[in-house]
């Protein structure tokens, strides 16, 4: 893939990646906490809101585990399944960060 190409994929990639974020936060979260289902995951699950995340992200990537395994069987995935799985991978590692930042800030 070229670089002019390569730009095009990553800049889709970003937009979608913040209407997704921004379309999922006022599903999944209130106005004052954007991690909120995270930490009420952990204290229902008695872990830490990083394992509650780990553990919702882990059915996107044994799905897309799933897809590399059709392509070496020769099965093709229609690319919005592809799109889909590889987005939500994408928005929990953000979330993921944020966590991450959160608790290094002590917040």
């Amino acid at each position: 893939m070229n670089y002019e190409d390569f730009n095009e994929v990553l800049g889709g990639r970003i937009k979608e990646l913040g209407e997704t974020l921004s379309a999922k936060s006022a599903e999944y979260s209130s106005d004052s906490d954007k991690l909120e289902n995270f930490k009420d995951a952990a204290a229902m699950l008695g872990t830490t809101p990083e394992y509650a995340l780990w553990g919702m992200v882990t059915k996107h990537i044994i799905a897309t585990q799933k897809f590399i395994h059709q392509i070496d069987d020769d099965v093709e995935v229609n690319y919005s399944q592809w799109n889909e799985k590889l987005g939500d991978i994408i928005a929990y590692m953000v979330l993921l960060d944020a966590l991450i930042q959160e608790r290094q800030d002590g917040n």
